[in-house]
């Protein structure tokens, strides 16, 4: 892999999380589409040479063998993106909220809302990224609010722009989704100490 050019564009977490599973999609459409057609080769080649019946066990794991050479991906491709789409499902991510707070045109729509207020880029993508419903959360994201934003009632209209175009995240899921992630992890952890103590003795 060769980079063309370094950061030609910033993508927010919606746009990577869309980019993801749109490529998750197309590569398990093509392994379904290589298994069907190695099949069917396979299944004229056994005509052509008067085999009939099962698969003998050596010729299943050549053509499972052929599915994974064409379809395979580069090195561990598919864990990094699993674990970037499980990251970016978790709470309080927005793109953890069920049904998805956003679509094709919620990135337009809040770049043309917020526009008179002159934010950079960085400060739109971080307004997508993180959702802020407060004015606490719009200091976080915003630098010099107070010097750029004097009015409270300005702070106000921004956090209500966002507000009323990616919505509001529903903060009990979110608690019992952030809770059910500890403990999972927490069992995941308890588990992998009780099999080092079974390796151990």
């Amino acid at each position: 892999m060769k980079i063309l050019e370094a950061q030609s564009a910033i993508l927010t977490n919606f746009e990577v999380y869309q980019h993801l599973k749109s490529q998750n999609e197309k590569h398990a459409a093509l392994k379904k589409s290589t298994e069907k057609r190695l099949r069917k080769e396979n299944d004229a080649k056994r005509k052509r040479t008067g085999k009939s019946g099962q698969m003998t066990s050596s010729e299943t794991f050549d053509l499972r063998n052929a599915i994974k050479d064409v379809t395979r991906r580069p090195g561990n491709l598919e864990t990094v993106v699993r674990e970037i789409i499980e990251y970016l499902e978790e709470a309080p991510s927005p793109l953890a909220s069920k049904p998805l707070p956003y679509d094709e045109n919620t990135i337009r729509k809040l770049m043309e809302r917020l526009r008179s207020y002159d934010l950079t880029k960085a400060e739109l993508l971080m307004l997508m990224n993180i959702r802020p419903t407060n004015l606490e959360g719009l200091n976080v994201i915003i630098q010099e609010l107070d010097l750029r934003f004097p009015e409270e009632e300005t702070q106000y209209e921004l956090v209500g722009a966002v507000v009323e175009i990616l919505g509001t995240p529903d903060v009990e899921a979110n608690k019992q989704a952030m809770t059910d992630a500890k403990e999972a992890k927490q069992a995941e952890e308890a588990q992998a100490s009780t099999e080092m103590e079974v390796v151990e003795e």
